[in-house]
């Protein structure tokens, strides 16, 4: 793994700062794959032999990146939500990211959703939900983790067989009425 002491967390949390803060995210060659790296000719291992989308690393860079996507952050600045030598928290419209370099931490950030609002952890959906209580967020952040929270209806959790299953009975119906206009002159 890159040299982070070998501390996976720590370059999982470097990684979710990457993809979540504003401009281009810098991804070296290999991270999602876990390569090591070293001297030549290691420095550059090979990727398509075993593409492995299996890799703790790999799926944690598609949960973020279809959450990127769902949340459009690129279009919303970064707030500033919670600043300590050891945490920083931001959020870019309702896309909240929490950050630690080491240890553990909770501490109440300011939350970008109103009171009532049920949020949850991109990476632990159906573990790490929580309800937005007096405009805070209880952040809880172990030995370096990061975390994203988005609301819990958010498109990103939808279950893309319902979302299709929706759209085929949305076409039927269409097609449905359609051709009843038929009858009536109408197409």
């Amino acid at each position: 793994v890159p040299q982070l002491d070998h501390d996976v967390t720590a370059f999982k949390s470097a990684l979710v700062f990457s993809l979540t803060a504003p401009g281009i995210p810098f991804y070296y060659y290999g991270s999602e794959q876990e390569f090591a790296g070293g001297n030549d000719p290691q420095n550059r291992e090979i990727m398509w032999n075993s593409f492995n989308t299996g890799s703790d690393i790999y799926k944690m860079t598609a949960a973020v990146n279809k959450a990127r996507k769902a949340h459009s952050i690129w279009s919303h600045n970064l707030e500033e939500r919670y600043v300590l030598d050891n945490v920083y928290a931001f959020s870019r419209g309702d896309f909240f990211v929490g950050l630690t370099n080491g240890g553990s931490v909770n501490v109440q950030p300011n939350a970008p959703w109103a009171n009532g609002t049920v949020v949850c952890n991109i990476f632990y959906p159906t573990q790490d939900c929580q309800t937005i209580q007096n405009g805070k967020l209880n952040l809880v952040l172990n030995n370096g983790e990061a975390k994203i929270f988005i609301p819990k209806n958010s498109a990103y959790f939808e279950d893309p067989a319902r979302s299709l299953n929706e759209f085929v009975t949305f076409i039927n119906f269409s097609i449905n009425k359609i051709s009843g206009l038929r009858g009536f002159g109408v197409l």
